[in-house]
């Protein structure tokens, strides 16, 4: 299973015409090297079967599994089921994020890194998606702030054309 877990991605890849070659390569040798650092032969046997399978699933948990919280429910306990709970949202407001910040975020580095296109569609985004809830909640509690609603809407849309 931790295989499954840490290669799933890699034959993610390796699949999907998008990526360029010389990525894909490079993903079968990182496999080929987690492959052979495995020492149990019957875990091998399991870990090649799934690598040279035709086609993947379309998590890494199945099919063994329906879900991650099965699988905690399986070999974890109530307090894994809480620091799941709690860490799984972080993951996926990082994922979230790189998807709205970064250029390519195919790309995971630890450098800082310029990102001039994500950056000011990540800004105006925010900014407008501050602006509805701004909107809805002076609808609801008749606040009077419509006029500078619409100051701000037609400022956050000037960013689109320049």
């Amino acid at each position: 299973m931790a295989f499954k877990y840490l290669y799933f991605p890699y034959l993610e890849i390796i699949n999907d015409s998008a990526y360029p070659e010389e990525l894909k390569a490079k993903n079968r040798a990182d496999i080929e090297t987690g492959l052979k650092s495995i020492e149990d032969n019957e875990v091998k046997a399991k870990a090649e079967t799934y690598v040279t399978a035709d086609r993947i699933p379309n998590r890494w948990y199945k099919p063994e599994h329906n879900s991650i919280t099965s699988i905690i429910a399986d070999y974890g306990g109530d307090e894994m089921s809480l620091v799941y709970g709690i860490l799984s949202t972080a993951v996926h407001g990082y994922h979230f994020g790189m998807g709205m910040f970064k250029d390519n975020s195919d790309i995971i580095t630890i450098n800082p890194e310029e990102n001039p296109i994500r950056s000011k569609l990540a800004i105006i985004l925010s900014s407008r998606h501050l602006l509805e809830h701004f909107y809805i909640r002076d609808q609801n509690e008749k606040l009077g702030f419509g006029a500078e609603y619409k100051r701000l809407q037609e400022k956050i849309l000037s960013f689109k054309e320049g």
